[in-house]
């Protein structure tokens, strides 16, 4: 014998509650209960970066704890915080706010050096992430060009 299970759903109160339970407790002899269900969103969205793989021009002579920029990743989700982490290529120069996604210079930029830096950079909700590139561009500090006679 089937059994089944009807109810009726008030959204406004979020109450649920069996229909016709006193015609089904004869029919079918079985026990109604109530219960709260709470819906929550499933977290099948990545985050998003605002300005995916941007391009930023710094001065060599930036001073080292200086925010160079803010990389922001946004998740439709709401079930989550997203963290974000520098993965590859700042080569000991930059820093990551993880919280906050504010890069900041760690070292000293030398253009004679490296004239550029790709970094690979995450945004992770707990269940799953994106990567951008940020590409950092070294303009000459103009005070050390050595002019010949």
């Amino acid at each position: 014998m089937k059994k089944f299970l009807f109810l009726r759903i008030d959204f406004h109160s979020n109450i649920f509650q069996p229909c016709y339970h006193e015609i089904l407790k004869i029919l079918f002899h079985c026990t109604f209960h109530q219960a709260r269900v709470k819906i929550v969103d499933k977290n099948d969205s990545p985050p998003v970066f605002r300005d995916d793989n941007a391009v930023i021009s710094v001065s060599e002579d930036l001073i080292i704890g200086q925010p160079i920029t803010t990389v922001t990743a946004t998740d439709l989700d709401k079930t989550g915080t997203v963290v974000y982490t520098l993965v590859s290529g700042d080569d000991g120069k930059f820093t990551l706010d993880s919280a906050k996604g504010i890069l900041t210079l760690r070292d000293n930029l030398d253009r004679e050096f490296q004239s550029q830096y790709k970094l690979t950079i995450k945004a992770d909700d707990g269940e799953q992430f994106t990567e951008t590139v940020v590409i950092i561009k070294v303009r000459t500090n103009f005070g050390n060009v050595n002019i010949l006679d």
